[in-house]
């Protein structure tokens, strides 16, 4: 199953990766701040390259989230993956978003090229043949004109 996950409604980017995967009919669930859960965390660290750096935003993009923490004592360096989870769940503004991921994938953000992972093998084979077929008739037109 694809997950995505948004902070808000109309986002530029959201909707971005909402539109796309609509466009090609690519079954997914929304996930806010109210339904995420720890499960879904714990499934983009598995996922995730960076870890929780790649999904979290800095502390002066964030500046009251991390303010939250330090009032209640913790250091982000020294905070263990739970207690790191717990405090996302109650802070996730403090996410990065759009979050786009599944089993094998992640993408933070909206970006044309690497979101194309998403799509299914199958179409992706579809559209590989239709790109070459496009390239061939275009290569056969252009010498045929010399």
């Amino acid at each position: 199953m694809i997950y995505f996950f948004t902070k808000r409604q109309g986002e530029n980017s959201g909707r971005k990766v909402e539109n796309w995967l609509k466009e090609r009919a690519i079954n997914y669930e929304t996930l806010s701040p109210y339904t995420l859960t720890s499960e879904h965390l714990w499934q983009m660290l598995r996922v995730s390259e960076e870890g929780f750096d790649g999904l979290i935003l800095s502390k002066t993009r964030a500046k009251k989230s991390w303010q939250n923490l330090a009032l209640r004592g913790f250091e982000y360096e020294t905070l263990t993956v739970e207690q790191m989870i717990e405090f996302i769940l109650s802070y996730p503004q403090i996410l990065r978003t759009p979050i786009l991921f599944d089993e094998t994938r992640l993408l933070v953000g909206y970006h044309e090229e690497r979101i194309r992972a998403f799509i299914p093998r199958c179409y992706r084979e579809i559209f590989q043949a239709r790109v070459m077929e496009e390239e061939k008739k275009l290569y056969l037109k252009t010498y045929k004109e010399e």
